[in-house]
């Protein structure tokens, strides 16, 4: 694992980032996390939604704290009703897959994450109490999120 607060150990300047493959995932981990933290600009819900993570294939697995979405598609939809973030890399793994086509690699990547405390989701949403009209006088009123 690497941690980014080490000095790293390869030569700088231009040839350096073609001998350290490492310099590649940290810069897509950037990358990543620009659209993840990228605020909602009034376009249409559908396209600010496919816009979390376009680097991404359809078929990319993405799994968080041991939660893992069968598609970028699910990932997305959660993704866009939560508040705004900022995320900041602490630390990586990448892991080289041996495949004979493209280059595929593993990540593992911890951030540190920081949620907007307004109460708000990225649409501007609220997840206000509100009580459900009940016909049935005798039993008392359920809340639900709405």
């Amino acid at each position: 694992m690497q941690n980014l607060r080490m000095t790293p150990q390869y030569p700088t300047g231009p040839q350096s980032q073609a001998q350290d493959p490492d310099m590649k995932v940290e810069e897509f981990l950037r990358t990543i996390t620009e659209t993840l933290d990228s605020p909602y600009r009034n376009e249409a819900a559908d396209y600010y939604k496919s816009m979390i993570l376009p680097q991404l294939l359809p078929q990319s697995r993405i799994i968080i704290n041991g939660q893992p979405f069968g598609s970028k598609a699910q990932f997305q939809e959660l993704w866009s009703t939560l508040p705004a973030t900022q995320h900041q890399i602490t630390s990586f793994d990448a892991h080289l897959l041996p495949t004979p086509e493209e280059r595929q690699y593993i990540v593992l990547a911890h951030f540190k994450v920081r949620f907007d405390e307004s109460g708000k989701n990225r649409f501007g949403q609220t997840a206000d109490v509100l009580p459900i009209p009940d016909n049935n006088l005798n039993r008392p009123t359920r809340l639900t999120t709405g």
